[in-house]
């Protein structure tokens, strides 16, 4: 063996000893601290200002939707756009261009005014989703919003999807 592959070795075992012995590595996780993602700014999180897919990404981390994606251990590549239920516990179509979503009962708003932790319902989007024109468009593919009762809420296509 020579020196150099001796010396190599021998400092790959001091470094691994020194790993193993770093107090950081034996510490339980703790609360608190700083999350930084790799990826740029977001304009705003507010969703009636930004549509765009870095605000919505950030978003996603604070606010609820009717629907989302799959993420973290759930998710089985990066390629799964699969559907899942979020604020919305289920949904059907009763026509090809009708959604209906049922909310879950049971969610509520923080604790703060002027919601003050109450329950959501479908008032609360039927309220929300036509506010989206004052601000950015509606997908081209969406023809209007419905207050169904408590905990629906209907949305009617312009077309049917073909990838059905």
């Amino acid at each position: 063996m020579t020196r150099s592959t001796r010396l190599l070795l021998a400092t790959a075992f001091v470094g691994a000893l020194v790993a193993a012995a770093d107090p950081t590595l034996a510490q339980s996780p703790r609360r608190g601290g700083v999350f930084r993602l790799p990826a740029p700014d977001a304009v705003s999180l507010d969703p009636h200002l930004n549509a765009g897919f870095t605000g919505q990404m950030y978003a996603s981390l604070v606010y609820s939707h009717l629907v989302r994606f799959p993420a973290g251990p759930e998710a089985t590549g990066s390629g799964d756009h699969r559907i899942l239920p979020d604020l919305a516990e289920k949904w059907e179509s009763p026509t090809p261009t009708t959604v209906v979503f049922t909310l879950r009962k049971g969610v509520r708003f923080h604790r703060k005014p002027p919601v003050d932790g109450r329950e959501v319902t479908a008032e609360d989007y039927y309220v929300y989703l036509p506010m989206w024109p004052r601000y950015i468009a509606h997908p081209p593919y969406v023809k209007g919003f419905k207050h169904i009762d408590g905990y629906g809420l209907g949305t009617r296509l312009m077309y049917v999807w073909l990838d059905r």
